[in-house]
């Protein structure tokens, strides 16, 4: 019998989906009290469509980010590269599931259509890992980092207010840091991810 390559072994091995499946869950969950107060915030009602898929396409950019920092933490290069191949493709055409009803497309249909839409979504999130790779931390250890766009989490804050044009909202940028700070360390990512960069190793 043929041996079932390590790739493919990797993307059905239970902690690998764990892991995939806790970023998106964890993304979306993110996504609601900033879509709950972003009227209030923004001046925005309600929330555009275009509004509400960039908080949620950047804070799964972000949490995709931080498991590339934290698998190159623990396994080098080659092992962050293999847990990016095994995850970032299928995390990222979840989200786009989610956030898309088929409406009067047939399921072939619309998976060709996420299919597509998936392919940019990937450069968006290439775009959005070179824009974070010049931060040195997180920017989770003062309150005041929210306003440092330096930090990782500032740079999401930053980036969700220029694209949706809502710069230097800074009642908006608090939020995003008192949200993204929470889910983080409730999404036991960084455990998660160690435990995946054991098992491809």
């Amino acid at each position: 019998m043929a041996e079932i390559p390590k790739s493919v072994r990797l993307i059905t091995n239970k902690d690998i989906v764990k892991l995939g499946t806790n970023i998106v869950e964890w993304s979306l969950k993110s996504t609601g009290p900033i879509n709950d107060a972003w009227p209030e915030l923004t001046g925005e009602v309600p929330m555009s469509v275009k509004s509400n898929f960039i908080v949620r396409s950047e804070i799964l950019w972000f949490f995709l980010h931080m498991m590339d920092r934290y698998s190159f933490a623990f396994g080098g290069p080659t092992v962050r590269d293999i847990l990016q191949d095994a995850i970032v493709k299928n995390a990222i055409e979840t989200m786009l599931t989610a956030s898309f009803h088929a409406g009067q497309l047939d399921k072939k249909g619309f998976d060709e259509w996420i299919g597509r839409i998936s392919s940019n979504a990937v450069e968006e999130f290439n775009d959005a890992q070179i824009d974070y790779s010049s931060c040195k931390t997180l920017g989770i250890e003062n309150r005041g980092d929210f306003l440092n766009e330096e930090t990782i989490i500032g740079r999401l804050a930053a980036r969700i207010e220029h694209l949706t044009g809502q710069n230097y909202n800074l009642h908006l940028r608090l939020l995003i840091w008192l949200t993204i700070t929470e889910s983080l360390v409730k999404s036991e990512l960084k455990k998660l991810v160690e435990k995946a960069c054991r098992i491809v190793k």
